[in-house]
């Protein structure tokens, strides 16, 4: 099929003879008719029996597909510990605000009651729950810095908030980045501790969410 490609022989910089008179009316070879006509024409061309063979083979072929780094988690700190929880249980982070104690309970995880956006939300102690000692804490749990944060997170429809040291946000990563705990998991408890991920040169203990909701909801009871 030939076609008359005269916008690549002359162009709209032709001058003189060379120069298409049609550019007066269109302006550039763009909105001309005879560049139109043309590419409907290679549009309209018949598909060569090696090309629809070649994609008949492709469509027919199985689909093999896999997601490049499918796993994350949001990443915090906690004292000395750096956790993750899964991100798809992270609701907001916002600035950490007061916590008001809750009259007659004494349960060591409960803080307290917080409000999020006028709503008052249950505020625990991750550190309690994991068993993060306060002396490894140092003067962090006393003395306050730009660096808290308020997390609120949800499983199933029971909501709860923490306070943390430090936020690092979400990270995306493949399984087989994931080690296995070590025997002892120092802080954290090892029942909590589903895996080890290592993101730029720390060690974040990836916490089985499931476990830890259960846990909670049996301490509040």
């Amino acid at each position: 099929m030939e076609l008359d490609d005269c916008w690549n022989r002359q162009g709209v910089w032709g001058q003189g003879q060379e120069r298409c008179t049609e550019l007066d009316r269109y302006g550039h070879c763009h909105n001309c008719p005879v560049f139109s006509h043309a590419a409907r024409r290679l549009l309209d061309r018949d598909i060569p029996d090696a090309y629809a063979n070649e994609w008949a083979a492709v469509l027919a072929s199985p689909k093999e597909f896999q997601w490049s780094n499918p796993y994350s988690s949001f990443v915090f700190r906690i004292g000395p510990e750096w956790l993750a929880f899964p991100s798809s249980i992270i609701r907001e982070v916002i600035a950490r605000s007061r916590i008001h104690k809750i009259p007659h309970r004494r349960e060591p995880m409960l803080k307290g009651l917080v409000n999020v956006r006028g709503k008052l939300e249950i505020c625990i102690s991750v550190g309690a729950v994991l068993g993060i000692r306060p002396a490894a804490m140092g003067n962090e749990q006393n003395k306050s810095s730009e660096r808290e944060r308020l997390i609120v997170a949800e499983r199933e429809g029971f909501c709860v908030a923490f306070p943390v040291s430090e936020v690092k946000g979400i990270v995306h990563y493949d399984i087989d980045r994931v080690a296995d705990p070590p025997v002892s998991v120092t802080g954290a408890q090892d029942a909590y501790t589903g895996g080890i991920l290592k993101i730029d040169g720390i060690e974040v203990g990836i916490i089985d969410e499931k476990l830890f909701f259960q846990t909670v909801k049996r301490g509040l009871a």
